[in-house]
């Protein structure tokens, strides 16, 4: 990724705006259902909801700052955390790595864990024509 989208392209709309926007709509559902939050923030809220032009103004310039700000931070981090997690809740995960519980060890993009999956699950038609025996 050598520049960041602009908001008017494709790229832009569905790679940085649409995301940012969907955060921002659950962070303000989450600050208006809030129990212990104030009612000044809840009236702020309802405000920019029946304000077309505020709710509009703010929607575009926070989606797209929340989805830049999504796409600078990388998942690699939690990822790695959930996988140590798992490593430890999972009794599957005990004893090192085996077929059954690669995806706890394996680093994404996890094409080990996902060829054994796909090797276990797919009719074996499909693995035989892959391996090159198309006599059936």
């Amino acid at each position: 990724m050598d520049r960041v989208p602009a908001i008017g392209g494709a790229r832009g709309i569905f790679d940085i705006f649409v995301p940012g926007a969907f955060l921002l709509l659950n962070i303000a559902t989450a600050m208006y259902l809030w129990p212990f939050g104030s009612d000044p923030v809840r009236d702020q809220i309802a405000g920019l909801y029946t304000n077309t032009s505020a709710f509009l103004l703010a929607s575009i310039t926070l989606g797209y700052l929340f989805g830049v700000a999504l796409r600078l931070l990388r998942c690699e981090l939690p990822d790695r955390l959930s996988a140590a997690f798992m490593r430890l809740a999972d009794r599957r995960t005990y004893g090192g790595v085996t077929d059954e519980n690669r995806w706890a060890y394996e680093r994404f993009p996890y094409t080990q864990c996902m060829k054994t999956v796909c090797e276990k699950l797919m009719p074996p038609g499909v693995l035989q024509a892959k391996n090159g025996d198309r006599s059936s």
